[in-house]
């Protein structure tokens, strides 16, 4: 018997309008609509939302905490013709009510026992529905794992095809989530609410990340912030996310490894963070594998730790990096490092002093701006203010 069966049988038992609705009140079923409903049953109905008001007022009546049936009063302000309303509890943990309209509470008490029996056959329906949801959210796992790993990919590239609308879509990014502060502690992010924020596959954990799937059309619009701030609040951590080009399903392996190096990076340089995508990595997809390779910067320019160990070393590497990421634009670099232009021009001076670069030489400008590039991912410098945008998603790393 389903939950809609199930309202329907009760309200031709009880001769009464019968809904059920989850704990915020918003409508599961509903039996039909007879005559002389209140205005809160048809708001509900109508505009698939409680009405103003009414799930603050069923919060003070503490109905959540109710151990059966409770009668509620008028309520004319709010538009509730009294009620019997009875908490629908799977294992103990409130899923739901079941809503019995009772104008003067006409009723017999042994009603009552009626509509306990067919809570308790909706609580059944719901941990039913709860089984058969984890099993294919189990299998979409199983199967998004495998499309990740490469472990017959055509197979379950097929199969998650016919699962949900999202693996229809033609390009898929894998998104790798991280738990920097907490590395080796299990990482957990619940399910989303209905209709919001981008979509997203089941996460899968792979070594201390969860991967996911997200179509490229969501890709292109979700705000990296938002979508590392959405996500930090269904883990209730603080995360950093990498995102690997969009692809064809079966071929999600190669975006992962994309998505990995995204999320080494943001997690290394919080400047490109929270959100890195692989296609705005830029200089830091070869930094990152000169780092795995073990380089030192110093191996790039052999001046370099010359540089760094001067005895004003954080400024002088810091307007260097500067200056160079805003491609030797003096103006820019000033403003950006409130300084005078004569001040930065003297720092400069300073700078091919110690090193022995002349910074208009190209060759030494490349050297030097990839050795900074392999000692910030690498941690040898201060920590950089990260910029105060509204939105990362593609920064300029």
């Amino acid at each position: 018997m389903s939950l809609q069966q199930i309202v329907e049988h009760l309200a031709a038992a009880l001769e009464r309008p019968v809904t059920a609705s989850t704990p915020s009140l918003y409508l599961l079923a509903f039996s039909p609509q007879p005559a002389g409903v209140d205005r809160a049953r048809i708001v509900s109905i109508l505009e698939r939302r409680p009405p103003e008001g009414v799930a603050s007022w069923a919060r003070r009546l503490g109905i959540d905490s109710a151990p059966g049936p409770v009668r509620t009063e008028l309520v004319e302000r709010l538009g509730l013709t009294e009620r019997v309303v009875a908490p629908i509890r799977v294992r103990g943990t409130l899923r739901g009510y079941l809503w019995v309209i009772d104008p003067g509470h006409t009723l017999p008490d042994t009603a009552l026992e009626t509509i306990v029996d067919a809570a308790d056959a909706a609580a059944g329906v719901l941990e039913q529905e709860d089984v058969v949801r984890r099993s294919a959210r189990d299998r979409e796992r199983d199967l998004v794992r495998r499309v990740i790993v490469g472990e017959d990919a055509a197979l379950a590239a097929r199969e998650l095809s016919g699962l949900a609308s999202i693996f229809a879509s033609p390009l898929l990014a894998a998104v790798v989530a991280r738990c920097p502060e907490a590395p080796s502690a299990p990482l957990r992010i619940a399910a989303p609410a209905a209709d919001r924020g981008p979509r997203l596959s089941a996460f899968v954990p792979i070594g201390g990340d969860l991967v996911a799937l997200m179509p490229a059309e969501d890709v292109a619009a979700a705000p990296g912030a938002a979508l590392a701030d959405q996500l930090a609040a269904r883990s209730g951590d603080v995360l950093v996310v990498g995102i690997g080009e969009p692809v064809a399903l079966v071929d999600c392996a190669g975006s992962y490894g994309q998505a990995t190096v995204a999320a080494d990076i943001a997690t290394a340089v919080p400047e490109c963070g929270p959100v890195a995508s692989w296609g705005a990595l830029g200089v830091y997809r070869v930094v990152w594998r000169l780092a795995k390779a073990g380089a030192e910067p110093d191996w790039i320019h052999p001046r370099f730790r010359a540089l760094v160990e001067a005895p004003t070393k954080l400024d002088l590497a810091h307007t260097l990096e500067t200056f160079l990421d805003l491609g030797g634009d003096v103006q820019a670099t000033a403003a950006a490092l409130h300084l005078h232009r004569t001040t930065l021009y003297h720092r400069l001076q300073r700078i091919e002093s110690i090193t022995g670069a002349p910074l208009r030489a190209g060759q030494e400008r490349t050297g030097l701006h990839l050795a900074l590039k392999l000692a910030r991912y690498g941690g040898l410098l201060p920590e950089r203010p990260v910029p105060a945008v509204a939105d990362r998603w593609a920064p300029a790393c």
